[in-house]
């Protein structure tokens, strides 16, 4: 049997198991997709199904003047009770609940502090730790306290400027003199970019992070192809086949592949329906500026993790006497790949210190990160860069791994 005709067989044997394994496919269809639905969801819909409580109660009895307007602590509290409930809060005052996430308290004397000029007003919140709804409620309660306090600094502002006789006085030019806000967006580089390319470096970050949930599967299926065939005994035909070792590498880890294949299709697509949950959600179309590149690199990317990942996997595997070792190391492997893909979210990898990037660039998920964000910042030069070495690292470790079997260990069973 030549050498293609060989290879070609092994592979058409390795692709049937695959078919075969069901298991192994459904799981990685429905990870991705399961997952990052359930993202959006929870991003977008589930912290609305159960509403924060907040109750106000009243301990003032004072009564603040201002400007001739006169203020109660039972006006203050109503006013802070249609801010909540505007914000999604459901507010009590004055109202024994049996549940409640935060409580505020008007102190005595709040309402005469709240309007006069020479003392500040202070409100006292009591808060149930460690939980959301609490932690929502609160930061709720920030911004309805800072909406107040901006509407009576503006009458107190006022209030002054009539009494000095100064009729053109704008309250925010005092309160605020100097203030800042976003004028537009830069790329690392310092060049202008627009909103549109701004959302697709915000993107490509989420589908490196999605990267997370490709790695595991394949790693398990490669650990049964090459292990499992000692337990079923078919191991020592192979090895006693005329198939050269190198291509019993490549065959398993090209059949292998095809789940990376299949895991960057639906890896794309859960990508996409995340932005389709988000979008409806916020109610304008993310999914126009989805770029169709960024696809189609992300899904390069995604299938080239998957073969550096098979082509880490395999040295340990063919050393390895039983699947339990081999799946034990395995993991600490996949353990690598999720610190990088969780990362993500919270690292700018491309502006990291050299002393720093270079020793995670070892790691192959480091290439295929930033072979995404520099695609997304335009720069296709360094994309290229980094997906040739997502390949030349898998083809170097495939020739090592070659080199590496050892068919006495392979086939003895361990002491």
């Amino acid at each position: 049997m030549s050498h293609r005709h060989s290879l070609i067989a092994l592979f058409r044997k390795e692709f049937l198991e695959l078919i075969r394994d069901y298991r192994t496919l459904l799981f990685l269809t429905l990870t991705p997709l399961i997952m990052m639905p359930l993202m959006g969801f929870v991003m977008t819909s589930l912290q609305h199904i159960e509403y924060p409580k907040v109750e106000i109660i009243i301990e003032d009895d004072s009564i603040g003047v201002l400007d001739n307007n006169t203020f109660t602590s039972s006006y203050i509290a109503d006013l802070l009770r249609n801010l909540l409930t505007q914000r999604g809060v459901i507010t009590y005052v004055n109202t024994s609940v049996s549940s409640v996430d935060l409580r505020i308290v008007i102190p005595r004397g709040f309402t005469h502090n709240l309007t006069s000029l020479d003392s500040q007003a202070f409100l006292l919140a009591y808060q149930v730790p460690g939980s959301s709804k609490a932690e929502k409620a609160y930061s709720e309660a920030i911004s309805v306290i800072n909406d107040l306090s901006r509407y009576f600094s503006d009458l107190k502002i006022k209030y002054l400027a009539e009494e000095a006789g100064i009729t053109n006085v704008s309250p925010e030019a005092i309160r605020n003199p100097a203030t800042i806000y976003v004028a537009g967006f830069i790329a690392p580089s310092g060049a202008g970019i627009s909103p549109e390319e701004a959302w697709k470096i915000f993107i490509a970050r989420l589908f490196a992070f999605s990267m997370l949930f490709v790695s595991t599967p394949a790693t398990t299926y490669i650990i049964d192809s090459i292990l499992g065939e000692k337990e079923r005994k078919t191991l020592e035909i192979l090895l006693s086949s005329p198939i050269k070792r190198r291509d019993l590498i490549l065959g398993k880890v090209f059949a292998s592949s095809i789940i990376g294949l299949l895991a960057a299709v639906v890896d794309v697509l859960s990508i996409i329906i995340f932005f389709i949950i988000l979008s409806t959600s916020l109610g304008y179309g993310i999914m126009m500026i989805v770029d169709k590149g960024l696809l189609i690199v992300t899904g390069v990317v995604v299938y080239l993790t998957t073969l550096a990942t098979l082509s880490l996997t395999l040295p340990v595997i063919i050393r390895s006497s039983t699947m339990r070792s081999a799946q034990v190391i395995s993991s600490i492997i996949t353990i690598a790949s999720s610190l990088i893909f969780i990362s993500v979210l919270f690292v700018d990898f491309y502006s990291l210190p050299k002393d720093v990037l270079y020793p995670l660039l070892i790691l192959p998920y480091t290439n295929s990160v930033l072979a995404v964000q520099y695609y997304a910042f335009g720069d296709i030069g360094m994309t290229f860069a980094h997906i040739t070495i997502l390949l030349l690292f898998s083809v170097a470790l495939m020739i090592i791994s070659s080199r590496l079997i050892n068919e006495e260990k392979m086939l003895l069973k361990p002491v």
